[in-house]
């Protein structure tokens, strides 16, 4: 791998911008990227109060030793099967392994994103709120499109670059940029909220998708009946969620309390329903879009530290994910009933020096 990144950073009066470049390259793909940045902020009166914000960037992605591993297993991948005949179990026969894809992974284009920001910012009286609006464009994704041998009759599988997303992203944040003092205490907040509209051409590339079997699997989804690799996509995915931080601080006694609450929004997800309809003879599993509840979870992090002797000290950290160990409901994996993590502790010990 070879990777390098370029940037200038240029201000003029109230004006500020930075220019960026990053360049890659590596000798599996042996394709070399430029992915151009660029930002701009500008304090609309001269005193940091009120800052608008304009960026400009794309992003290739990098993470393909994955694929090429899986290029590597599913080419060794056999199948073998054996019967029962006359109470008799028959000997194992042999069957043609799965093909690896038609083509290479390295053969295609690398895929990108091409993100567009627009930010505002406003301070006032030690409070600070931020609204900022992302549409990110994915292209040159990788699907996988089924390809039928006319020899075998068999289906397998082709990488391609036929992709697409597209990604809205509104956030709007208030935060406090003076803690408030109560007592012997201090405290600071921040509140979110996040809207996301997620649109997919295609399902993710899974270790599951990659198999003979879904090649030549078909489903009946809304009463029609397609190919498993062309179930429509999840295209959103907790579309809102209301965000909720507070930092507390005891000097007295050392200690950090922070509470992280998120209110997250319903979503839709296409799932496999558990049942079967039979067409022509042929039994299909059935599939739909089902709507699942919104959730509620409350993380929290305490934080202890008391120095020894110099810049040395002793602390630790008690993490608590979901306090009220609430059950919050996912879309199954193979028809088993998924959910989000219950309640869990984490008690990290340490000595800084």
């Amino acid at each position: 791998k070879f990777g390098y990144f370029l940037e200038d950073d240029v201000s003029w009066k109230r004006l500020r911008t930075r220019f960026g470049l990053r360049g890659d390259w590596d000798d599996y793909m042996d394709k070399a990227t430029l992915a151009p940045r660029f930002s701009l902020n500008l304090d609309v009166l001269g005193d940091n109060r009120t800052n608008v914000i304009l960026g400009q960037n794309r992003y290739y992605g990098r993470s393909f030793f994955g694929y090429r591993l899986r290029e590597g297993r599913e080419a060794l991948k056999i199948t073998e099967s054996r019967t029962i005949t006359a109470g008799k179990i028959t000997d194992w026969v042999y069957s043609a392994p799965n093909s690896a894809a038609a083509n290479r992974f390295n053969e295609i284009n690398i895929p990108f994103d091409d993100e567009q920001m627009l930010g505002l910012s406003q301070r006032f009286d030690g409070w600070l709120a931020e609204l900022k609006f992302i549409h990110r464009e994915g292209k040159d994704q990788v699907t996988l499109r089924t390809i039928k041998d006319m020899v075998t009759n068999k289906n397998y599988y082709s990488y391609t670059n036929d992709g697409r997303t597209e990604t809205d992203i509104t956030t709007l944040t208030l935060r406090t940029t003076v803690p408030w003092k109560l007592a012997a205490t201090t405290h600071q907040w921040e509140l979110g909220l996040d809207i996301t509209e997620n649109k997919r051409s295609h399902t993710d590339i899974s270790e599951s998708a990659i198999s003979q079997s879904n090649f030549d699997k078909y489903i009946v989804y809304n009463g029609q009946l397609i190919h498993y690799l062309d179930r429509p996509a999840n295209n959103f995915n907790r579309p809102k969620t209301l965000r909720l931080t507070t930092l507390s601080s005891i000097p007295a006694w050392n200690l950090t309390i922070t509470n992280f609450f998120r209110l997250k929004s319903g979503y839709k997800a296409v799932v496999d329903t558990g049942t079967t309809q039979t067409i022509s003879g042929e039994t299909y599993d059935v599939w739909k879009t089902k709507q699942y509840p919104g959730s509620l979870s409350w993380d929290m992090n305490i934080g202890w530290s008391q120095k020894v002797v110099g810049t040395q000290s002793l602390f630790a950290n008690l993490r608590i994910d979901n306090v009220l160990n609430r059950s919050m409901q996912l879309e199954p994996v193979n028809n088993i009933p998924q959910y989000e993590t219950g309640r869990q502790f984490w008690l990290e010990l340490g000595y800084r020096f």
